[in-house]
């Protein structure tokens, strides 16, 4: 028997949004994650004794756990939370009501009646903090923080499974109950690593300390490399800021767990040929990145056949030596099909089939190996993605999934769960790559970091403000600080948000957050900060929306049938909104709507294929007011249909060179003068990839009678 070997590495990661002036986190993430992801990721593998997996732990990530642990770290959210409602300013209720659903709202919000009837409360419009009692708002106190616990705390702590019973009316001493068993839970995190790690389970790896994209420290121009026609006017050309991020972190991970790593997970899996020998010299074994870089390497085509199976599977699944001029280094190169069934599909799926699809994959793969003469034991499939962003779209915490996965994986004989150094000793890598071509596992290249005119221009800044601190002269503590205010600043989640590729509603927020930290920098110099870091980089888009002018009677022929059928329609072009997953090109590219006296009318230019859409995918009208209402264009098996609440509506539509629908203005409960708001996202693999407009929604008037002769007068 020769089992196939499974590398599953979960990265563990949240960006450090400490603001450098206040001292405290603006944003929950880690407090939240922690009681939900953190500790229960790894304690699930006490039911698995013979499971084996990675984790990569980024050290700005411990810190901050640590911070908690001990009660010295603060954030916004926390410090409302604490709060009783009636000491709250009036600012203070509208930032609980603002951002304390901020949950999704399937699997953690819907599932407890009482957290939803706040939702429903609040709706999507203008809030009215007026019609919330003090009560309500102790409630969502509650609720919100409640709601992030991983399910197995609830169901084994009396205390916090009567507070989800109890539902609602909750005391303050409750919600200090609920804010002390969240500290309780992250004090048992990074003990329970190093049990686990201890008993041979799990190996621990890490990422330089503030999780920048490496290569682009060591030369931005590397960016160039697979992206020739990138215009920089800026080159960030400092490799020497990578090795301090590694060593810091190294330093920081063995203070922490009192060995050295071996394995370095680089952010966004980014690598280049200059990076590998720092990456040797700071003492690091192994590396990884996505499959896409393999392929661009060594010129290989790793297409996939009808079963997801790559091709050319002894190429893939293999680990490589990447030879320089200071030794060797060995690389694994992730499977990107699973990782992302795992990250962006699974989560839709009954946990039961998802597992079993996995584990038919992996046979799948284990065949195949043997069909091209290879030894599947010589062979190793990675599996690597975050460890904590995917399950809160998953139910039960994706916990169902996992015990689902792991038991199936600890009882076939065919398939070995190992730990990377551990294969890594029974198999020393013998095929070589001479030249890693640069990249990340985002389309194999760094557009997302440094490709927008935002991103570039907070390289030019990053960059001046280095220059200066470079030449910087004063008290040996000041200049410490600045050099870690600039390191923070090299992290990657910055860039990420910077350009039109995703999507957050705290990008004016993050954007503040990052020039602070180069701020701070001069500031610590003596320095004055120069007048454009006062400038936001992130340039929020106004939404140009073109108003319907007239009535509109469209054939529902998913043709453009006549010139004037979509006259008199308002519209929303493409350079107006964009996609919250990383993608280069949208599927919309431009959206028309109207009405007649019974329907409201929809127009979806399309540039991809929409046709294509897969099981589960969706088009989505989101209506929020008059009613709040999902009209979801749906595959269902090998049909398309037109759901109205999950339900089939008296809608029509049509799919061919464009979309068009026509729903009743009475299954909407729009009745003529009324407000009519929505937004459209396009939903694939179980994640929303698209949303129009990028931020708020579309508001129009539904039209009475005399609409066109107002018009016509105006």
């Amino acid at each position: 028997m020769k089992p196939l070997n499974i590398v599953i590495l979960w990265h563990m990661h949240q960006p450090y949004y400490r603001d450098p002036e206040r001292g405290e986190y603006t944003m929950p993430w880690v407090r939240l994650h922690g009681i939900k992801d953190y500790c229960d990721m790894v304690e699930i593998l006490k039911d698995f004794p013979s499971i084996r997996v990675n984790f990569n732990l980024v050290p700005s990530l411990i810190k901050q756990i640590e911070e908690y642990a001990r009660g010295d770290a603060r954030d916004v959210y926390l410090e409302v939370s604490r709060k009783h409602p009636s000491r709250l300013s009036e600012k203070e209720r509208s930032f609980i009501l603002k951002n304390f659903f901020m949950s999704n709202r399937e699997t953690m919000i819907d599932p407890h009646p009482g957290y939803r009837e706040l939702y429903q409360k609040r709706g999507e419009g203008k809030i009215d903090p007026a019609i919330f009692s003090d009560q309500d708002l102790l409630d969502l106190q509650v609720w919100f923080n409640l709601a992030w616990f991983d399910p197995i705390h609830i169901e084994k702590d009396p205390f916090l499974k009567g507070m989800v019973e109890k539902g609602r009316g909750f005391t303050q001493e409750e919600k200090e109950g609920v804010l002390q068993k969240q500290i309780e839970v992250i004090k048992r995190i990074i003990p329970v690593y190093r049990e686990m790690e201890e008993k041979g389970a799990i190996e621990i790896s890490t990422s330089p300390f503030y999780h920048p994209i490496l290569p682009l420290l060591c030369d931005s121009y590397s960016a160039k490399e697979t992206m020739p026609d990138l215009e920089l006017d800026v080159r960030f050309k400092h490799p020497e800021d990578a090795r301090a991020q590694l060593r810091m972190g190294v330093e920081y991970f063995e203070k922490v767990f009192g060995h050295r790593p071996k394995g370095c997970w680089p952010p966004e899996g980014g690598v280049s040929m200059e990076l590998m020998p720092i990456l040797t010299e700071e003492g690091f074994q192994w590396t990884a990145t996505d499959e896409g870089i393999l392929s661009r390497s060594i010129g290989e085509d790793l297409s996939r056949d009808n079963n997801g199976v790559c091709q050319k599977s002894k190429v893939l699944y293999k680990v490589y030596r990447i030879h320089h001029h200071k030794g060797d280094i060995a690389v694994l190169f992730r499977d990107r099909v699973i990782s992302d069934l795992i990250g962006f599909v699974y989560s839709r799926w009954d946990p039961d089939d998802a597992a079993n699809d996995l584990i038919r994959r992996l046979h799948l793969i284990r065949e195949r190996l043997k069909a091209e003469g290879a030894d599947p034991s010589h062979h190793v499939v990675p599996i690597i993605l975050d460890g904590e962003n995917p399950w809160e779209y998953y139910e039960r915490d994706g916990r169902d999934f996992l015990c689902g996965l792991y038991s199936r994986l600890e009882e076939d004989p065919y398939l070995r769960t190992v730990k990377v150094s551990e294969f890594l000793r029974e198999r020393k890598p013998e095929d070589r790559i001479d030249r890693l071509i640069a990249g990340s596992w985002v389309d194999s290249n760094f557009r997302i970091w440094i490709g927008h005119r935002e991103d570039q221009e907070a390289w030019r800044q990053l960059e001046r403000a280095r220059k200066a601190l470079d030449e910087a002269r004063g008290p040996e503590e000041g200049i410490k600080e600045a050099w870690e205010c600039l390191y923070i600043a090299e992290g990657s989640d910055w860039f990420w948000w910077y350009g039109d590729e995703h999507h957050s509603l705290f990008k004016a927020e993050f954007d503040e957050l990052f020039r602070k930290n180069l701020k701070r920098v001069y500031r610590l110099i003596s320095a004055t900060p120069p007048p454009s870091l006062d400038l936001p980089i992130y340039r929020k888009k106004e939404i140009s929306i073109k108003r319907p002018r007239g009535f509109v009677k469209p054939a529902i022929d998913g043709e453009v049938t006549s010139y004037f059928e979509w006259l008199q329609a308002g519209w929303v072009e493409r350079k107006d909104f964009g996609g919250t997953m990383h993608h280069t090109k949208g599927f919309i590219s431009a959206l028309y709507f109207g009405f007649d006296l019974e329907r409201f009318y929809l127009r979806i230019d399309h540039d991809r294929d929409l046709l294509s859409l897969e099981k589960g995918d969706a088009v989505g009208i989101n209506i929020l007011s008059p009613e709040e209402h999902k009209v979801t264009l749906l595959k269902v098996k090998d049909k398309l249909k037109l759901l109205i609440d999950g339900r089939e509506g008296s809608g029509s539509f049509a799919i061919r060179r464009i979309i068009e629908m026509g729903i009743p203005l009475k299954d909407l409960g729009a009745e003529r003068g009324q407000r009519l708001s929505f937004f459209i996202t396009i939903e694939r693999k179980g994640r929303t990839c698209e949303r129009l407009p990028r931020e708020g929604v579309i508001t129009l008037t539904v039209p009475t009678e005399d609409f066109e002769s107002w018009n016509w007068l105006v």
